[in-house]
């Protein structure tokens, strides 16, 4: 079964990434189609240089044989040519067949060694461009693993590099991005209370200036009301005084009632039209001043509730912009902190799937290698249950030696006995001449 299916044996650098990618080239590199496709090619290029040996060869051999077939001809004709106007008898045509008889076998002779010769180099070349084909297809293929394995395990540990050095400019650019936020806000903030405090200030002195101007303008009306008594007072004590030294003088001049009473008339009247007149218009002044009083006061009333009512509102507005963008910078954070926890997730994910791969790879290679022990473990199994056969048949040798050793022992014992019976009968009949030997030698 193959190592990896359809989809993973199309190698793109937008299927998975550039390290899956990669091991992906990998897997595909050992897997059972990437051999097949070997195979294949190591094929057909052995098929194209055979069919570009051949083709040569028998351009050779054409060549050859126009060669050969003009010099057989040229000689031919030379033989002939000589043969001819050397002599004209039936020796000398003779002898002129015979020439070009002989030469024509030279020539074919040649011709075949010269075939020989070419199929022969031919075939070693074939031999020879298979054999360096195939050690170059095999020695491609494995500088091609080795370069993937290094490429590979590079590429992982510059992933991670750049992985890491992604989150710590992101953490980077988060904290950044909150302290600016935080800074712009409380900069915000402060230029609005500034304002908030001019736009009071300055509305609370125009308040007081337009006050102080109201009770300015009182102080002085009043001030020329009692002016203005004081002067109609004095005038009427003068009119008074003259009137009363002009009564003394009629009164002392004339004697008469009617004059006295006129002049009482005419004061009494004069002093009743003063008193009315000092009256409105002490009236009228009071009510000016009342007007006065309830216009600045209600100016002022108004001016406060509308500094009131701006500064709740900006106050609102301020702590809303405030609300909103906490909840902005809260779901600016919390969306970065799903997105880096959700390609973390990605990357792991990534990462074991690989792991899944090459574990499931180093499985088939565990499986292979226990297949390859189990028919190693058979092979020591046959060996050593040949061994013990072995040890058996030379045990049974063994007791068979043992068995034709006795048999000799007691063959040789029985003729020993045979003997020593032979020079027991000898002794006795006097045959035996050992013992007088032994005496004559001492």
């Amino acid at each position: 079964m193959p190592l990896l299916d359809n989809k993973d044996f199309l190698i793109f650098p937008h299927h998975y990434g550039t390290t899956e990618s990669i091991s992906n080239v990998a897997s595909t590199v050992l897997s059972g189609q990437s051999k097949c496709m070997v195979v294949v090619v190591v094929v057909v290029l052995v098929l194209i240089v055979v069919v570009v040996v051949v083709v040569v060869m028998i351009l050779i051999r054409v060549v050859i044989v126009v060669v050969v077939v003009a010099v057989v001809v040229v000689v031919i004709v030379v033989v002939v040519v000589i043969l001819r106007y050397s002599s004209s008898s039936s020796s000398s045509k003779s002898s002129s067949s015979t020439v070009v008889v002989v030469v024509v076998v030279v020539v074919k002779v040649v011709v075949v060694v010269i075939d020989v010769v070419v199929v022969v180099v031919v075939l070693v070349l074939i031999v020879v461009v298979v054999v360096v084909v195939v050690v170059v297809v095999v020695v491609v293929m494995i500088l091609i693993v080795i370069v993937v394995v290094v490429v590979e395990a590079v590429v992982v540990v510059v992933v991670v590099v750049v992985v890491v050095v992604v989150v710590i400019v992101v953490v980077v650019i988060e904290v950044v991005v909150v302290v600016i936020v935080v800074v712009v806000i409380v900069v915000v903030e402060v230029i609005i209370v500034v304002v908030v405090v001019v736009i009071v200030v300055v509305v609370v002195v125009v308040v007081e200036v337009v006050v102080v101007v109201a009770v300015v303008v009182v102080v002085v009306v009043v001030l020329v009301f009692i002016v203005v008594v004081v002067l109609v007072v004095m005038i009427l004590i003068v009119i008074v005084v003259v009137l009363v030294v002009v009564k003394a003088v009629v009164v002392v001049v004339v004697v008469k009632v009617v004059v006295v009473v006129v002049i009482d008339v005419v004061v009494v009247a004069v002093v009743v039209l003063v008193l009315i007149v000092v009256v409105v218009v002490v009236v009228v002044m009071i009510l000016i001043v009342i007007v006065v009083v309830v216009v600045v006061e209600a100016v002022v009333v108004v001016v406060v509730v509308v500094v009131v009512v701006v500064v709740v509102v900006i106050v609102v507005v301020v702590i809303v912009e405030v609300v909103v963008v906490i909840i902005v910078v809260v779901v600016v954070i919390v969306v970065v902190v799903v997105v880096q926890s959700a390609r973390r997730n990605q990357q792991s994910a990534r990462r074991n799937q690989q792991s899944a791969r090459r574990n499931q790879q180093s499985a088939r290679r565990n499986q292979q290698s226990a297949r390859r022990n189990q028919q190693i473990s058979k092979a020591r199994d046959e060996i050593s249950k040949a061994r013990d056969e072995t040890s058996k048949a030379r045990d049974e040798t063994s007791k068979a030696r043992d068995e034709i050793s006795k048999v000799r022992n007691g063959i040789d014992t029985s003729a020993a006995r045979e003997k020593q019976r032979n020079k027991t009968t000898a002794r006795l009949r006097g045959e035996d001449w050992t013992d007088v030997r032994r005496f004559i030698r001492r």
